[in-house]
């Protein structure tokens, strides 16, 4: 008899990701332990994309320029958002977050905390992050070729052809 893959058996492998890093910085003469978590998570890529995607949806609401030079070190800055312990700010206010984005990802310590994460790992997050971009454009030449075809319809009641197109503008 042929035996079974368990479920239950992929556990062993999961608890890597709680595996973590830790190293000791010195900062204005005091010691403070900052934990990396080396593995990533997918779900917590997942976490990540999401916190980018609402950072530059409210930046585009609220007006905040992104440089587009920094958009690779906002990756970078999630990054160590999401795979450490240092404490960011709580604020949903992007203009916060760009400012306190443009300090970290100067700071030395903190290009020294990135390149301690294993190369496969950042790729993981890239892959991720162009994996959504295709996906992305995908969807939105698909909304297109939509939107044309109902333009292009020859219905007599445009108040139902403008609805339709309104519905798919959203």
């Amino acid at each position: 008899m042929a035996k079974k893959f368990k479920a239950s058996m992929l556990k062993e492998e999961v608890q890597n990701f709680d595996r973590y890093l830790e190293f000791p910085l010195s900062y204005n003469d005091t010691e403070y332990p900052v934990r990396l978590y080396p593995f990533f998570k997918p779900e917590k890529i997942n976490n990540l994309l999401n916190e980018m995607a609402v950072f530059f949806q409210t930046a585009k609401k609220e007006n905040v320029k992104i440089d587009p030079n920094h958009e690779a070190d906002i990756v970078s800055y999630y990054i160590l958002r999401q795979f450490s312990d240092i404490q960011f700010t709580k604020s949903k206010k992007s203009r916060m977050i760009y400012d306190e984005f443009k300090t970290v990802i100067n700071s030395p310590i903190c290009q020294t905390l990135l390149k301690a994460y294993p190369k496969e790992s950042i790729e993981q997050v890239y892959d991720r992050v162009y994996e959504v971009i295709e996906m992305n454009a995908k969807n939105e030449e698909k909304r297109k070729q939509i939107v044309d075809s109902i333009t292009g319809l020859p219905l007599d009641n445009e108040f139902i052809k403008d609805k339709v197109l309104d519905q798919l503008n959203k």
